[in-house]
């Protein structure tokens, strides 16, 4: 019975002594570090880049409001330096244009041609002032 109470007693010594431990596979472990360090650079390069083009579209806005009421306001100034009433004041007063008389306005009706008629701009045809 020797040996089956030394078999019994190792047993029971080997199953009380500390489970050997084994060393942490360390490469895995690095992999997964650098690969969430690199997600998290990714994440917030990203999340920058937004935020960067988000404040160039808000300049872009603000410069296209501004672009937008200038081009309004030359409409406005065009406007008003093309009226009629302006154009004539500046033709009596600083050009020394005056109207036509009656007999100097020359009509053409839709029915004569060009060729029958002939018309001088320089000076008013006599035939039609009745003179």
């Amino acid at each position: 019975m020797d040996t089956t109470s030394s078999f019994i007693r190792a047993q029971t010594l080997y199953r009380q002594q500390p489970a050997a431990k084994r060393p942490l596979p360390i490469f895995p472990i690095l992999l997964w570090v650098c690969l969430l360090t690199m997600a998290g650079i990714f994440t917030v390069w990203t999340s920058s880049q937004v935020r960067e083009e988000q404040y160039r579209i808000g300049e872009l806005k603000r410069e296209i409001t501004d672009l937008e009421l200038e081009n309004h306001q030359i409409r406005g100034e065009v406007a008003r330096l093309e009226s009629p009433a302006r154009l004539e004041k500046i033709a009596v007063a600083q050009i020394g244009l005056v109207y036509p008389e009656p007999g100097q306005v020359l009509s053409l009706s839709p029915g004569v041609a060009a060729e029958d008629k002939q018309v001088s701009l320089a000076q008013p045809s006599r035939s039609s002032s009745g003179n």
